[in-house]
């Protein structure tokens, strides 16, 4: 994915030629792959800026089966910035690596329903008042890794909260 791409269906979504939004590479894996086990996905992300809409928040594959989905920054010297509500798994697991990850609701990171994240080598950061960097709950889990900052802003309320057998899981 490329703020320079091409969300065009018939766009093979490489390195070469890349996609230009979420929304586009949602899109086009929903139109030309159907998810039938446990499997993963991955989004290679150029840097840039990528508003994410509710539709890309729950990525493909997620909301009919739980497969892994992957976001990664393509150069991990040159993080990506993702903005939206906040990020949540559901359903399956995500990985986010690599990238700087905005929330302006009531989190920044939400796991449930038996989901997972994993989030290696990221930066965290509150656009909003009074909302958690981190909230898991209902069996979720979320797991931080390796060099993580965690940016409040002078916003958020809380650095992790858990709740109804929810893990936070620091490496």
């Amino acid at each position: 994915i490329d703020p320079n791409g091409d969300d065009s269906l018939n766009n093979p979504g490489t390195q070469n030629s890349p996609f230009r939004t979420m929304a586009g590479a949602r899109n086009a894996v929903s139109q030309r792959y159907i998810f039938t086990s446990m499997g993963s996905l991955t989004y290679n992300i150029n840097p840039g800026t990528y508003e994410l809409d509710a539709d890309n928040r729950n990525a493909v594959g997620e909301a009919t089966h739980p497969v892994e989905i992957i976001f990664q920054a393509s150069d991990p010297n040159n993080k990506p910035l993702m903005t939206t509500d906040y990020f949540i798994s559901g359903r399956g697991h995500r990985t986010y690596a690599n990238l700087r990850l905005a929330g302006n609701n009531s989190h920044v990171l939400c796991a449930h329903r038996n989901a997972g994240i994993i989030v290696r080598s990221c930066e965290v950061i509150a656009q909003a008042s009074n909302i958690s960097l981190v909230y898991v709950h209902s069996n979720g889990v979320i797991y931080l890794q390796e060099s993580l900052t965690l940016d409040g802003g002078g916003y958020a309320q809380d650095i992790a909260l858990g709740c109804h057998q929810a893990q936070i899981l620091i490496h």
